[in-house]
């Protein structure tokens, strides 16, 4: 796993843990935007807030340290990637994806 990913690993999480990519730097507004996205994602879904609004949680944390979600538990991030992709800043986007990838599908060395 590359030096740039934090792992939470605690609760319900200590089996299949949330793995963050750490974007280096964003600034307010692009955080703002990230979570606004997933927001909306979460909030999309047949599931009921009291399901996923502590992964929501954790997640907003660590935006606010710079470091965006790869493998949520209470989203198919899969579906809502390329939008993901679009709020991500250009510079960071290229690395977030291939670290998707390799999380997600194991499938870039």
């Amino acid at each position: 796993m590359s030096d740039n990913i934090f792992v939470y690993a605690y609760g319900e999480y200590a089996t299949r843990p949330l793995y963050f990519f750490d974007a280096g730097r964003l600034s307010d507004t692009e955080k703002i935007n990230i979570l606004k996205a997933f927001e909306g994602w979460y909030e999309d879904t047949d599931q009921d807030t009291e399901e996923w609004v502590f992964e929501f949680q954790i997640l907003t944390r660590y935006i606010l340290s710079e470091k965006i979600i790869l493998n949520p538990k209470y989203l198919e991030i899969k579906d809502c990637i390329e939008e993901l992709l679009k709020v991500i800043p250009g510079d960071i986007k290229t690395r977030y994806y291939a670290e998707w990838l390799r999380t997600n599908y194991d499938c870039v060395k």
